[in-house]
């Protein structure tokens, strides 16, 4: 079996978004590595202000638009000056590249460009993420624990 091309850690921080019900809405340290490397900007104040509901939602997107024969996804926010990311697919490979916001002052990345993986490795990567996300709510805020889960599933 072949080294996956896609991981997905958690750091130990995690932060609660004020106004909600705890753990409803995570910032933290989530780490992608597409193809060897570490994915940048994804965190809006840092690599340990990431959004997990966010990248959740822009994973299980790439996943589920490239199931279904799409070609390219981009994920251009352009919240806090973010630059977009568009996953590209051909065949089985799968590409990021971190190209300019559309909607703000987000700028590509030129070392970052069509950094190659297998794009099948996306949902086991996002799978164990997951779990270990739940472990994690679960001992912070156990009533939160369905509401996650159902994020998780959201598309499969």
């Amino acid at each position: 079996m072949s080294k996956r091309t896609v991981t997905i850690s958690l750091g130990a921080a995690l932060e609660s978004s004020t106004g909600l019900e705890p753990f409803q809405h995570i910032h933290g340290a989530m780490r992608l590595e597409i193809g060897g490397r570490e994915v940048p900007y994804m965190g809006y104040f840092g690599p340990k202000d990431v959004c997990l509901n966010g990248w959740i939602n822009v994973l299980l997107s790439v996943i589920a638009a490239f199931r279904a024969g799409q070609s390219q996804y981009v994920f251009d926010e352009g919240e806090q000056g973010q630059p977009a990311y568009r996953f590209d697919r051909e065949g089985e490979t799968g590409y990021l590249s971190i190209v300019n916001s559309t909607f703000s002052d987000g700028e590509a990345d030129p070392e970052f460009q069509r950094v190659a993986f297998q794009w099948r490795d996306l949902e086991p990567a996002l799978s164990e993420f997951g779990a270990v996300l739940l472990e994690r709510v679960r001992a912070h805020a156990p009533p939160q624990v369905e509401h996650w889960r159902r994020i998780l599933e959201t598309r499969r």
